[in-house]
């Protein structure tokens, strides 16, 4: 069986829990906060009481954009609140308005770190460690809607394939390994391709473009261009070595018919047939 406690011990027991509290009359003017509201928002209890709540907490607190019920402490990006409201009816049907909050800090400390992780995760399935680059399966996913567009609405999109068969420095004394390599082709492959052109590392010493709007007399052109350049390639780290870089091209123009993977094969066919040294 429950009994009244003294005001003194409610008193106590309100300002000394976990949850922060404002109470507002049928007004939104703030009669009381506790302890804990003041320490989570920073201000003092006179600060409070007498403003109208929804001033207060737009002066103090920003909300979340993804949750109207999270809000952010103004001028402390690491203190999270979240919050629920609660109506009391009363006599004279007066009703007062009751906001706790709960610190919720560690909670969006760990959204955070989740999301990050998830970033990573998603970024390591479709990027290729080395090069960060699309990988293999990433560049075929892009492929498909592009074959998809082309077939609707006949536009060109063709198909270039790099193979590197080799490389050497013009510094003797500089030993190269196949990353530096890698790491220079994409940093220079990026910078050459258009924004809507998309670039992987399809094999181990291997690239593949797909290049939208593009016909093959042009994905010509593109590989005339790269493959001359890339007689003497600075690497991005070490800018006084350059790198002479030995590859094969193929392209292939997307034709009625021809899918995803039926283009693929066709360039990577056309590689075989032709040699292009730089």
């Amino acid at each position: 069986m429950s009994s009244y406690i003294s005001q003194g011990i409610a008193d106590q027991v309100l300002n000394k829990s976990p949850l922060a509290m404002v109470i507002a009359n049928s007004n939104e003017i703030i009669i009381w906060v506790n302890s804990t509201f003041c320490q989570f928002l920073g201000i003092q209890e006179q600060e409070a009481l007498g403003e109208k709540q929804s001033e207060l907490f737009f002066r103090r607190l920003d909300r979340y954009e993804e949750h109207s019920n999270i809000w952010q402490v103004r001028g402390d990006s690491e203190r999270w609140l979240l919050s629920v409201d609660s109506v009391l009816e009363h006599e004279a049907q007066n009703s007062t308005d009751v906001v706790y909050f709960v610190d919720a800090t560690e909670l969006m400390r760990l959204r955070t770190e989740c999301q990050n992780l998830t970033d990573q995760l998603q970024s390591s399935i479709t990027k290729d460690r080395v090069t960060g680059l699309l990988n293999s399966k990433a560049l075929m996913q892009a492929l498909d809607p592009q074959v998809s567009r082309s077939r609707r609405y006949q536009n060109p999109l063709s198909l270039v394939k790099m193979q590197i068969d080799g490389f050497n420095s013009n510094r003797i004394n500089v030993s190269l390994s196949a990353d530096q390599v890698l790491k220079a082709v994409s940093f220079y492959l990026r910078d050459q391709l258009r924004w809507v052109d998309q670039v992987g590392r399809t094999d181990d010493m291997e690239f593949t473009f797909i290049l939208p709007e593009t016909d093959e007399l042009d994905a010509r052109k593109l590989i005339d261009k790269i493959a001359s350049r890339l007689a003497a390639l600075s690497l991005p780290d070490n800018p006084e070595v350059s790198i002479a870089v030995h590859a094969r091209f193929g392209s292939a123009q997307w034709k009625k018919g021809d899918d995803a993977l039926k283009l693929f094969h066709k360039v990577s066919k056309s590689v075989e047939q032709e040699l292009i040294v730089a």
